[in-house]
């Protein structure tokens, strides 16, 4: 979470929330942002086409039927909590899709999926999702700017703007517009009209692709020996093009796009297909492109520089080089996975898979070697292979889950204000996250609660996610809740991720949104890393993974045990939640 201001208001009315929907935008689309406050991958119009395509694949084998049932249990639980989806339902969701067991056997399955479709499309969805964006900032409703703020961005990306160009545009509208009540809010919605255009793209190749000219053509590609009249004294053509290096230029025209950097996307997307096939026939050398910049034409002749994106696998956060050298020695002094062949031979290969999804900027090769690492290190052989990987996966997460919340709130507060958290860590004698843990959650602590929020006062998002985090930890039970709807996210996560991968694997299909699954996946399989290394280098000195998802599935229990009692989180509840990874074992 970065701290942002709008600096220019025509009219200070609404300022507070207006900027609380800035605020809530940008940490949308943050590349680095928490997977906790980032946008859904899914919303209901997206399930409901997804639930068609897997009745489809359904009827084609390629996928079983039981997966038809994990979609509408989705789908429902969404609907039944989302107003925008419930306000365009022609009728109840019951009439439509009845809470049953198998649902594949349902009449006319997919025709009533298909109804549902058409009845909650994307289009419709976001007009109503703007409405209630304008009622929630009228009246001065944080709760459900952040959830309607939420919606919005998950439906814009996937009705095909890329989230670079949607940040982008955000932030030069909330930074150079004078903001005028929620008149600027409108305007700030028809920025994304949805509305396709035509794109020529220039990229630079290397010199294998003059050996192919005439294929080329077939995709509407060229190689381009004289370049436009219009371009030849263009500074930003020349600034991307330098003439001293040796490449070629490729023209790709009619690229269809909402944006500059989806046209990009699209455009690599075909010279891609076109290198694969190249080196079926030549092994050696594959057609290679610049993918750091791309010239953009758009139909008003208007030249832009379309960067590349951040690789969806390096979004997670990384240790600073001198914390992770430091890390790096203590697991070559005290891995003790190193003393039993087998664990370490899976430890490398899994470690291996990682470091191979690293190097390619494939997202559907990232997602097939991260899948295949989780199953490499989830061997379960007493459960079906998704059910072992969800289960495992689920029992790392539910006990880390209220620690890397307080423990990324405790780093938004220092970063923004410093001076309060370490002021009550030395009167506690406690580290930071511990502290800011402690005052979140313990009773005694309402005065420093309310000062602590009174310190926020200027950072309306910030102060706002400190009053959800003290509900959240209010009581025992509230906490649990809110893990358990984690976790269920997780889990329907880890079936489209194993959906995805099967259709990758049987039909070769092209997935919408996969950059997510990639995200989600990688953080899955470091948390299972991290998890294992941290249990094996200390005191506990484990040296198999079946010890590693035993001992997580035992605390998951314990945790979950201590939480369904009523009452409050205790000191010593905090002290088990935030030491499960490192305990040591009884004396």
């Amino acid at each position: 979470m970065k701290f942002k201001v709008i600096p220019k208001w025509k009219s200070n009315d609404l300022k507070k929330e207006i900027t609380f929907f800035y605020q809530r935008l940008d940490e949308l689309l943050f590349d680095y942002t928490l997977d906790s406050y980032k946008p859904r991958m899914m919303s209901p119009p997206f399930l409901a086409i997804e639930l068609i395509k897997t009745i489809n694949d359904v009827e084609k084998d390629t996928i079983n039927e039981k997966n038809i049932d994990h979609i509408i249990n989705e789908l429902r639980l969404f609907i039944e909590n989302d107003k925008i989806a419930q306000r365009l339902l022609p009728l109840p969701i019951e009439r439509i899709l009845p809470n049953q067991s198998n649902n594949s056997k349902n009449p006319n399955i997919k025709v009533k999926a298909q109804i549902l479709s058409k009845s909650i499309r994307n289009q419709l969805y976001i007009k109503v999702c703007q409405d209630f964006i304008i009622e929630s900032i009228s009246n001065n409703k944080l709760s459900d700017i952040d959830i309607y703020a939420s919606f919005f961005i998950t439906s814009i990306i996937g009705a095909g703007y890329s989230k670079q160009y949607v940040y982008s545009k955000t932030n030069d509208f909330f930074m150079q517009e004078e903001i005028d009540g929620t008149q600027s809010i409108l305007d700030y919605f028809n920025l994304f009209d949805r509305t396709r255009n035509k794109y020529t793209c220039y990229i630079k190749v290397n010199d294998t692709a003059e050996h192919i000219p005439s294929q080329l053509s077939l995709f509407n590609v060229e190689i381009i020996d004289e370049l436009p009249d219009s371009l030849k004294n263009d500074e930003l053509f020349n600034s991307v093009f330098n003439s001293e290096e040796n490449y070629k230029i490729v023209k790709l025209s009619d690229i269809i796009a909402c944006d500059i950097h989806r046209a990009k996307e699209n455009s690599e997307e075909v010279i891609r297909v076109i290198s694969d096939l190249y080196s079926v026939f030549h092994h050696k050398n594959k057609i290679q492109w610049n993918r750091e910049n791309s010239l953009i034409i758009d139909e008003n002749n208007k030249t832009y520089n379309a960067t590349k994106e951040t690789n969806v696998i390096l979004r997670g956060r990384d240790l600073k080089p001198a914390r992770a050298s430091k890390e790096f020695d203590r697991l070559l002094r005290s891995f003790s996975l190193m003393g039993r062949k087998s664990s370490i031979q899976t430890f490398r290969g899994v470690v291996s898979l990682h470091g191979i999804a690293l190097l390619t900027d494939n997202p559907q090769n990232q997602l097939l070697n991260l899948w295949i690492a989780l199953e490499t290190v989830c061997p379960d052989k007493k459960k079906s292979k998704i059910e072992s990987i969800s289960d495992g996966v689920s029992s790392i997460l539910f006990i880390k889950y209220l620690k890397k919340l307080v423990a990324n709130h405790a780093r938004d507060i220092n970063r923004y204000k410093s001076s309060i958290l370490k002021k009550y860590a030395k009167e506690d004698d406690l580290d930071i996250v511990h502290t800011c843990f402690n005052t979140l959650a313990l009773s005694k602590h309402e005065g420093r609660r309310d000062e602590l929020t009174s310190s926020l006062s200027a950072y309306p998002l910030l102060e706002y996610r400190t009053q959800q985090l003290t509900k959240l930890l209010c009581s025992k039970k509230s906490a649990l809740e809110a893990i358990d709807k984690h976790i269920q996210r997780v889990e329907w996560q880890i079936r489209r991720t194993y959906r995805t991968r099967n259709i990758i694997v049987h039909s070769g299909q092209r997935i919408r949104n996969i950059d997510q699954l990639v995200e989600n996946t990688h953080s899955y399989l470091d948390n299972i890393l991290e998890t294992t290394m941290e249990l094996s280098c200390g005191d506990l000195n484990f040296d198999d993974f079946d010890q590693v998802f035993e001992y997580c599935k035992q605390q998951q229990e314990e945790l979950r045990e201590t939480l369904q009692q009523d009452g409050h989180i205790s000191e010593n509840d905090i002290e088990f939640i935030l030491g499960v990874e490192r305990r040591s074992p009884p004396l």
